[in-house]
This record gives structure tokens, C-alpha cells and sequence, in this order.
């Protein structure tokens, strides 16, 4: 959701003290995981407001210059590899193309497994909306994908 690792964590620990905080006004009928998740949206929302509204994803080759994924390819698999770094590239550009609605509804929905419901909770949102911005991304997304792969021609 934030797109940097050192946020993230910041946020993490944001999360825990407010999960601290707040349990006990945590009512046993709730659902916790939608109660976890939307203090999780809100702490990510509160942390966006605070770097001034930077929707700055980091790149794939970033990530795997901090080390982020642990398995390196074996020269078996290297073509597999690129292939897959490629494409995670892609849709780690595209995600950044959505609004932060579309954004944290697909990675609730698509990333995350959340049914619709759920991320409708989450997000303090209808499922008609969720599916409506769910659908609206994966378009974005796709359109994104072709330009790039037109492009790439």
C-alpha cells in the first residue's frame, strides 16, 4: 500500500499500537480481521498524508537490491526469471497508475484474498462500490499492460 519498505515498517508498528490501544473497545460480535485491516488502511492513509501525498512506488530492481527476494535463479532458470521480474515490474507500475481507492481494493481483493465483503467492510465502502472499483482497476491495469506490451513491439 505504501510502497516503501521503511514506511511500511513504521506503519506496522503504528498498527500494533493502535490494535493495543483500541482493543478494548473491540466488540467480540465484530469481525477482527476487517477490524485489523481498516486500521491498517487508516494508518497507511495517515502515513501517505504525512510524506505529502507521494504515491511513489519502489522499483522491482530496488526491492531486489535490498534483498527482498531470497531465491536467486539457478542459470536453468534465468529466462523464467527475467520473464517474471518483467512482469512484476508491470503491475508494480501499474498499481501505481490506480487511485489509492482502486489500489487498496484490488491488493485487499486480488493480493491479499479478501472476498468482496470483507474489503467492503474494510474500507467502510458498499460491495457495489468495491466490485465497481475492483473492475475499474483491472481495467486500468490491462490497458496499462497493452500499452506497455505494444510498446515493447
Amino acid at each position: 500500500m505504501l510502497g516503501d519498505q521503511e514506511d511500511a515498517r513504521n506503519a506496522a508498528q503504528e498498527v500494533f499500537r493502535r490494535v493495543y490501544k483500541y482493543l478494548a473497545g473491540f466488540r467480540p460480535d465484530q469481525d477482527f480481521g476487517a477490524w485489523l485491516y481498516r486500521i491498517t488502511i487508516n494508518v497507511c492513509r495517515d502515513q501517505e498524508r504525512k510524506r505529502g501525498h507521494k504515491d511513489q512506488f519502489t522499483s522491482f530492481e530496488m526491492e531486489q537490491e535490498l534483498g527482498n527476494f531470497a531465491e536467486r535463479p539457478s542459470g536453468e532458470d534465468i529466462e523464467a526469471a527475467a520473464i517474471h521480474s518483467q512482469q512484476r515490474a508491470m503491475i508494480v507500475q501499474a498499481l501505481a497508475t490506480l487511485s489509492k481507492k482502486e489500489r487498496a481494493a484490488i491488493v485487499l481483493r486480488d493480493l491479499e484474498g479478501l472476498t468482496t465483503a470483507e474489503v467492503a467492510r474494510v474500507l467502510g465502502s458498499s460491495q457495489a462500490t468495491v466490485r465497481s472499483q475492483i473492475s475499474t482497476a483491472r481495467a486500468k491495469i490491462k490497458q496499462y499492460r497493452d500499452r506497455v506490451l505494444s510498446r515493447a513491439r
